[in-house]
C-alpha cells in the first residue's frame, strides 16, 4: 500500500508539473514518507478571487458610495454630530474659510464629499475627495471599509468615520485643521465651535470621553469590510 500511495504521488507530481511548467506554481502539501524522502505537491497559484481578496486589503484607496441608497432622488441629508442639514442642494461647508475641513455637495444626483483627516499636528493621513478614499500615512493607525462605509482609529479608538445609508451621509470623528486644531464630534455631541489645540506630544490627543462605537471589526486582514451587527 505504501508503494503504491509513493508511486500515485510521484506520477501525479510529474504530471502536474508537466502540464503546468509554464505557470508559476506554489507549494501546497508535503508528504513525508518512511525515511527521509519527501514528495511535494504543485498546484497553481491560488485562484483570481483569493489574489483580489489580497489586494483589496493592502489597497489604501478605494471608493465609496456606490450602493443604491447613495443615489440621491431629492433631498440628501447631512448628519454631523447631532447636527442634520437637510436638503443638502448644491454644497455645505463646515469648517469656515478658508479651512473647509469637511464639504458635502450634491452632483449628479450623487453625494460627493471632500475631507482631508489629519491628525493632532495637523498632518494629513487620509482625504476623501469626491467619492474615493486614501490613506496617506499609514503610521499607527488602521481603517476598514465596504461600498457604504470608511472608518479610520488608532490603539483601538475610532478617530473618522463615514457612512452612507438610507440617502443620508453620516460623518464623526476629528476634524483638524493644519495647524493641529480639532473639533472631536460624535454621534451623540453637538459640534462647538472654534476648534480646539490640545497641547501634547501625542500624534493622536484624544479627549478621554471621545469615544466612537466601530462599524467595523478588525484587523482589516481578517475582516474585511465585516461590520458589527
Amino acid at each position: 500500500m505504501k508503494v503504491f500511495l509513493v508511486l500515485f504521488l510521484c506520477f501525479y507530481s510529474i504530471s502536474t508539473f508537466a502540464q503546468n511548467k509554464k505557470k508559476p506554481k506554489v507549494v501546497r502539501d508535503q508528504y513525508n514518507i518512511k525515511g527521509n524522502a519527501t514528495i511535494k505537491v504543485y498546484y497553481n497559484t491560488p485562484p483570481a478571487s483569493e489574489e483580489k481578496r489580497k489586494d483589496l486589503i493592502a489597497a489604501t484607496s478605494g471608493n465609496i458610495g456606490n450602493q443604491k441608497d447613495a443615489i440621491i432622488v431629492d433631498s440628501p441629508d447631512l448628519r454631523i454630530g447631532t447636527l442634520v442639514v437637510k436638503n443638502v442642494l448644491e454644497t455645505f461647508r463646515f469648517g469656515g474659510e478658508p479651512v473647509h475641513v469637511l464639504r458635502v455637495m450634491r452632483h449628479n444626483k450623487q453625494y460627493q464629499v471632500s475631507i482631508r483627516i489629519r491628525d493632532s499636528k495637523g498632518d494629513e493621513i487620509a482625504n476623501v475627495l469626491g467619492r474615493t478614499w486614501q490613506i496617506t500615512n499609514t503610521d499607527a493607525i488602521e481603517y476598514n471599509n465596504d461600498d457604504s462605509g470608511f472608518e479610520i482609529r488608532t490603539s483601538g479608538r475610532v478617530i473618522f468615520q463615514l457612512d452612507i445609508r438610507n440617502s443620508v451621509v453620516h460623518c464623526n470623528g476629528m476634524f483638524c485643521t493644519g495647524n493641529g486644531s480639532c473639533n472631536f464630534i460624535m454621534p451623540a455631541s453637538p459640534i462647538s465651535w472654534p476648534p480646539i489645540k490640545r497641547e501634547g506630544p501625542q500624534r493622536f490627543n484624544l479627549p478621554n470621553e471621545f469615544v466612537i462605537k466601530p462599524l467595523f471589526m478588525y484587523p482589516r486582514s481578517k475582516f474585511l469590510g465585516v461590520r458589527y451587527k
